[in-house]
């Protein structure tokens, strides 16, 4: 528990119960779990919410520990959980002790006014809200670059030495082509999937495909993303994903450092199988690898193909040059591996 315990001490909220069984109960209806350790041991005095559908009962949730049920509940809405109280079958303290500990958090945390905040529709006209902090900047990056794995360092290619020529390709070398609100509750600028036009073997990605997948509504089996061929990866997919307020792609970076150097760098982004220059010092080839929540993962894309989409994996001309992965989880700092030609 010192995972929970920490985050506690530091001044957590909120605590989302899971989907999965503890010991044969739901995570979102044991009391052990929530009752006797979170709020018993550790002293927590904030609230417990659901993940998204993850409650299972009515009664049993509620007298077992789960203060808030997201989206909905088919079980507490319509006045069932008033009516639980009333018939007697549940506690009015147990009731109260809900209410008072989704608020307390909010009069703990809020620096705003009540209706002020995240607007319900970001397309209509609001009040901007940053909430975004200078101070962490040096964090931020310090946590990108720590996030990064050199997978290869042949002939301690890396870092480039001020190389005369470069050559960039592939499709996560440059910034997606929108990075915009849509609208829709399912949409894939919202779940960090805007780079995410096609899946291989079904031809396309769209906002209503999207949320079947995240709803489960598709059977297993069926093309899921595995790359994101239309831009750089900056975040894992789902309900979790980052929009963020500006991309750094790999390719603004090395055109900042190639000006600072004095190189010369050409690039190709959109060929599968691009023509290399011969003279290039260096060839780094960017690619990707795109995971979310609400599907597995088919494979690994830039080694396997399960759609025998292998014009998906860039075959260069040039038998002096390798290919480079970049991480999926940042687009600021050096590609995970290069080599350079030989001469």
């Amino acid at each position: 528990m010192w995972t929970f315990q920490d985050a506690i001490r530091a001044g957590a909220g909120s605590v989302m119960c899971s989907y999965n069984q503890l010991n044969g109960s739901y995570g979102c209806q044991n009391s052990k779990a929530l009752n006797g350790l979170l709020k018993g041991e550790l002293g927590f005095q904030g609230f417990v919410v659901s993940d998204w559908g993850a409650q299972h009962s009515g009664l049993s949730s509620a007298e077992n520990g789960l203060d808030m049920a997201m989206p909905s509940s088919a079980y507490w809405q319509n006045g069932n959980l008033s009516l639980m109280v009333t018939n007697g079958s549940l506690e009015q303290s147990r009731l109260d002790d809900m209410a008072i500990r989704i608020l307390t958090p909010y009069f703990r945390f809020a620096q705003f006014e009540p209706g002020t905040g995240m607007p319900a529709d970001l397309l209509a006209l609001h009040e901007l809200v940053d909430a975004r902090d200078p101070e962490s900047d040096k964090v931020i990056l310090q946590g990108a670059i720590e996030g990064h794995v050199l997978v290869k360092n042949t002939n301690n290619a890396l870092p480039l030495q001020k190389p005369k020529i470069v050559s960039v390709f592939g499709y996560d070398a440059v910034a997606p082509a929108r990075n915009t609100p849509t609208g829709g509750l399912f949409n894939k600028w919202g779940f960090g999937l805007e780079n995410t036009l096609t899946v291989p073997g079904l031809g396309y990605f769209n906002d209503t495909y999207l949320g079947r997948l995240f709803l489960s509504n598709e059977p297993y089996g069926v093309p899921v993303p595995g790359a994101s061929y239309n831009g750089t990866v900056i975040t894992g997919g789902g309900s979790g994903a980052v929009t963020p307020a500006f991309i750094d792609a790999p390719l603004d970076a090395l055109q900042r450092k190639a000006r600072a150097d004095r190189s010369i760098i050409f690039w190709d982004t959109n060929s599968f199988k691009p023509t290399v220059n011969a003279a290039s010092d260096v060839c780094l080839v960017f690619v990707n690898e795109i995971a979310a929540e609400g599907w597995d993962r088919p494979n690994i894309v830039s080694t396997s193909d399960r759609y025998q989409h292998k014009d998906r994996v860039f075959q260069l001309t040039n038998p002096f040059t390798r290919p480079t992965q970049h991480p999926t989880t940042s687009s600021e700092t050096s590609p995970a591996s290069a080599r350079t030609p030989k001469s």
